[in-house]
C-alpha cells in the first residue's frame, strides 16, 4: 500500500510544502504528497506524524541507536551509552515484504524506547528504559491491528525480560541469549503473536534447544536477593499459581502475598500468577541446585 493509497485526499507537488496547515510526504521521483491538516482525521494525523518522524530523524536516529547496538552486541571497547533504570528489549519479527514505517508509530506509542536496530535480518530490537516499570504490553497489543491495517505490516512480538542495573555487566550476554531464543521461537508463530520470555524458553526446551545458562543464572540471582521470594515461587508452583492456596501454604494473609507479588512484578516485570513467568522463575531456581 502506497502513501497515496493511505491519503487519497493529498495532491502531488514538485516542492516540499510549507506552512502551519500543510505537510508533505516524500514520493518517488523527488515529488511530494501535499496534505492539509484540516483535511485529516485524528487517526490520519497520527499516521502522518509517525511517517514524518521516520523521515526527519533519518540519519540522526541511526547515529543515536548505533552505540546501543555496539554495546549490546558486545563490540570491543563499547560501553553503555546512557544510564537506564532497567533494560528491556522488545523483539519484533517483521515480514519479508514489510517496510519500516510501522516503527515510527510504535516508537510514538512507547515513550521509553531509547534505541531501535536490526541485530539480524527480519528481527528488530527495541531497547526500552524500564526504570519506571512502564506497562507497555497492552499498548503494543492494541497497536498491532492498527499497524497491520494502516501499513500492511505483519509483526510478531517477543517480550524480553526486565533486567535491572544490578546485572548491567551481563546485559550484552543476556541480549545475545534472548536474541537466540526469540529468533528461534517467533518463526513458528502466526503473525500478530505476542510471546513472553517464559513461553519462549518453554518452547525452546520442548524443541530440544538448550537455553544459555547465563540467563537462568542472572534470574536466579535476582530471585534469591528478594526477601522470601524463593519460598514464594515454590508455593505458587505447588499450588498452580492460585494465590489463596499459596498464601495458606506460606501461612500468610492473601493480601500479604498479593502485595509481595505486585512488588516483584513492578521490579522485574514477572507475574507469578501467570504460569509462563512462574515456570521461568522455578526453572531458574532449579538451575542452581
Amino acid at each position: 500500500m502506497s502513501v497515496e493509497d493511505l491519503f487519497p485526499q493529498g495532491r502531488r507537488v514538485a516542492e516540499r510544502p510549507s506552512g502551519a496547515d500543510r505537510v508533505g510526504l516524500p514520493l518517488a521521483g523527488g515529488e511530494w504528497l501535499e496534505l492539509r491538516r484540516r483535511d485529516l482525521t485524528e487517526r490520519e494525523w497520527v499516521l502522518v506524524d509517525s511517517l514524518l518522524s521516520v523521515e526527519d530523524r533519518g540519519s540522526e536516529e541511526s547515529q543515536a541507536r548505533q552505540p546501543w547496538e555496539l554495546f549490546l552486541t558486545g563490540a570491543r571497547g563499547a560501553t553503555v551509552p546512557a544510564r537506564l533504570g532497567a533494560l528491556q528489549v522488545l523483539w519484533v519479527s517483521s515480514g519479508a515484504d514489510a517496510d519500516d514505517q510501522w516503527l515510527g508509530l510504535l516508537r510514538q506509542a512507547l515513550p521509553n524506547v531509547v534505541a531501535a536496530f536490526r541485530p539480524q535480518k527480519g528481527l528488530w530490537a527495541l531497547v526500552l528504559d524500564q526504570g519506571n516499570g512502564l506497562e507497555v504490553a497492552e499498548v503494543v497489543a492494541e497497536m498491532l491491528p492498527a499497524i497491520e491495517f494502516d501499513f500492511s505490516a505483519k509483526l510478531k512480538i517477543g517480550w524480553g525480560q526486565i533486567w535491572p542495573v544490578d546485572v548491567l555487566e551481563e546485559w550484552p550476554d543476556l541480549f545475545a541469549v534472548e536474541r537466540e531464543v526469540f529468533a528461534s521461537v517467533l518463526s513458528s508463530h502466526k503473525w500478530g503473536a505476542s510471546v513472553c520470555l517464559g513461553q519462549a524458553v518453554q518452547e525452546c526446551l520442548a524443541a530440544g534447544v538448550q537455553v544459555d545458562a547465563v540467563l537462568l543464572a542472572c534470574l536466579r540471582s535476582l530471585l534469591v536477593r528478594e526477601d522470601q521470594m524463593v519460598e514464594t515461587v515454590e508455593a505458587m508452583w505447588l499450588e498452580a499459581a492460585v494465590v489463596t492456596k499459596a498464601a495458606q501454604r506460606l501461612y500468610v494473609h492473601r493480601n500479604t502475598l498479593q502485595n509481595r507479588l505486585e512488588k516483584f512484578r513492578e521490579e522485574l516485570g514477572l507475574n507469578l500468577k501467570q504460569l509462563d513467568d512462574l515456570f521461568l522463575c522455578r526453572l531458574a531456581l532449579m538451575s542452581g541446585l
